[in-house]
């Protein structure tokens, strides 16, 4: 059945304070309130006889994109950190992309990880990887073994986790090969890039 509107259900969709509201709804549309004052914004819903924030935007802004140029040569059986020296994106001003080209949390949260390495060119029988470090503890990897038919061409290797951080913890992107010689990581901001998203 339709339900006329009211003027109390009007009042009760838009709201000028951001606290929890404390009411108990009297009318369905009093049943979910917005808050909005410059950029923030927030919605509140009374749900099994309680008022929960369902969304705001102040929440979950962590986030930053960085990427590698030009060429980083990485020397045989030696695991190299990635020079992420350019940035897609930086919200919250938490990625180093000049001097420890790392990630440095500045809420605790889990965060979405994804790590993405492109070899220019591989030694066929040797071994490609790609890792993600938390502070000095690896969290996640990918290795390859090149073959025959991967000789010489471009190899692209991802790896991607969600990974629990505190306050203060850093992540950064390593890669590592046993070839006879160096390799060459290629440039390119769709080719060598570490993301991350805090997403609780």
């Amino acid at each position: 059945l339709e339900k006329e509107l009211r003027i109390e259900d009007i009042e009760g969709l838009i709201k000028s304070t951001s606290s929890v509201p404390t009411y108990t709804p009297r009318y369905f549309g009093e049943q979910e309130v917005h808050y909005k004052s410059g950029t923030v914004y927030r919605i509140y819903k009374y749900i099994r006889d309680s008022w929960k924030k369902i969304y705001d935007s102040t929440e979950f802004t962590s986030k930053a994109r960085a990427w590698r140029t030009p060429i980083q040569t990485i020397l045989a059986s030696t695991e190299t950190k990635i020079q992420l020296n350019t940035e897609s994106y930086d919200i919250d001003s938490e990625f180093d992309s000049t001097t420890n080209y790392q990630f440095t949390a500045t809420i605790a949260g889990y965060y979405q990880v994804n790590a993405c390495a492109s070899w220019a060119g591989v030694e066929d029988g040797k071994s490609y990887e790609v890792s993600i470090y938390k502070n000095t503890t690896i969290m996640a990897a990918s290795r390859i073994h090149a073959g025959a038919t991967s000789a010489s061409a471009n190899l692209r290797i991802n790896v991607s986790d969600i990974i629990s951080m505190a306050a203060n913890d850093t992540l950064e992107m390593r890669v590592w090969h046993n070839s006879a010689a160096s390799q060459d990581i290629a440039s390119g901001e769709a080719y060598t890039f570490l993301s991350i998203h805090r997403i609780s």
